[in-house]
């Protein structure tokens, strides 16, 4: 999917940029914006993945209403990845639920990434290590990679 790559690579970038930056102060805050991007790559590949497989499936009402409940925003954490793909395609759910099985250390992974970004969000302090937001990364990227799997 281009559209999902396209943001990955984007996303690899501003990252890079966090690691990289030599002062300790602005570093830690790009990192924390990371974690805000990382998890906002997930929420948007899912929004891509599931129209892209409904566009030539579903009624364009049913799209329309698919879309407007990506307005919501929502934590997209696996358990609600294969909520969400359940309700419109039981065999989905099932692959996705059996990489969940399989992986829990990407499913933990964007799990801790999710709380990180609360806390962010509501302005606490919380810290994430380069090394730790390359592999937060990478983590979402194999659980975004695996519903692209699951939903084809």
């Amino acid at each position: 999917m281009f559209a999902v790559e396209e943001r990955f690579k984007y996303l690899l970038d501003c990252i890079s940029t966090a690691c990289e930056c030599a002062d300790p102060k602005i570093a830690t805050h790009l990192r924390r914006h990371c974690v805000v991007l990382v998890c906002g790559f997930v929420e948007r590949s899912v929004e891509l993945v599931v129209l892209e497989r409904l566009n030539n499936r579903a009624h364009p009402r049913l799209i329309s209403f698919v879309r407007s409940h990506f307005k919501r925003g929502t934590n997209y954490d696996c358990n609600a990845i294969a909520s969400l793909i359940e309700k419109f395609d039981s065999e989905w759910s099932r692959k996705f639920t059996e990489f969940k099985v399989r992986n829990d250390k990407e499913v933990d992974g964007l799990a801790s990434l999710y709380g990180l970004r609360n806390v962010i969000a509501h302005g606490n302090t919380a810290n994430i290590s380069a090394i730790d937001l390359q592999e937060r990364c990478k983590e979402a990227k194999a659980i975004v990679d695996a519903l692209i799997s699951s939903t084809s």
